[in-house]
């Protein structure tokens, strides 16, 4: 019995040793597996956000080239339209300007949200509008003033010709002040839209009254100017 328990002893242990080994060497092989997925699975997470990461940087990129592109053509757009007012000027130029802006500021369909979308439509609809109301409003003064020009004209009919013809400069003016206004307040919405989507909020109704503050001191220049040139008129 003693030799058997000796045996048995001497055999058991040898084995215990060998399936130690095993249980230790698979839980090295275990950890390694685990430590090798979470490294794969961490190493997936850290791209996935890295490429979220370049494309929110390559989206907003894009937006401030746009939305300032946008922004320069509506302040381009409001002063043509202003300068308009002096009938004298040509309106081919500016209506090839305001083609230019509407070009420049349809580039936001590609980039903008729905609400910065619907606030630069509604300034570029009532810039096309403006345009459409002027052009036929200055055909009356062109026909006038090619008459006045052509020479054919004298004593009193030369004379109220030219009368009607400062009248209706005048009211064009007024109409092109009208024009805008409307378009003016077409601005801050606009640009408190871009601002937010840029991460640059701004508080709308401050900016609102900023704005309104500087456009009423500018229209009311124009206002006396206007004046000046109706008292002057024959």
């Amino acid at each position: 019995m003693k030799g058997t328990a000796e045996f048995l002893a001497n055999l058991v242990i040898p084995v215990w040793s060998v399936v130690a080994a095993l249980l230790g060497t698979g839980g090295v092989l275990f950890g390694v597996t685990i430590t090798a997925w979470n490294s794969r699975r961490q190493l997936r997470i850290q791209l996935a956000q890295q490429s979220e990461e370049n494309r929110i940087a390559r989206v907003m990129a894009l937006r401030r080239e746009v939305y300032m592109e946008a922004a320069a053509a509506m302040a381009r757009s409001l002063s043509a339209l202003l300068q308009l007012a002096d009938s004298s000027r040509s309106f081919s130029e500016a209506a090839d300007s305001f083609a230019r802006d509407l070009s420049s500021v349809s580039k936001i369909h590609v980039v903008a949200s729905a609400e910065t979308l619907e606030a630069l439509m509604a300034f570029t609809r009532e810039l096309g509008a403006a345009q459409a109301e002027l052009s036929l409003a200055r055909i009356p003064i062109v026909a006038r003033q090619q008459m006045v020009a052509s020479g054919g004209l004298g004593g009193e009919e030369l004379v109220r010709v030219i009368g009607e013809l400062g009248r209706s400069k005048t009211d064009f003016a007024e109409l092109v002040m009208g024009w805008a206004r409307r378009l003016a307040s077409r601005v801050p919405p606009a640009l408190v839209s871009i601002r937010r989507e840029l991460d640059m909020p701004l508080e709308e109704n401050a900016y609102r009254e900023a704005f309104e503050r500087s456009w009423t001191q500018a229209e009311a220049h124009m206002r006396v100017l206007l004046e000046k040139s109706r008292a002057a008129a024959p």
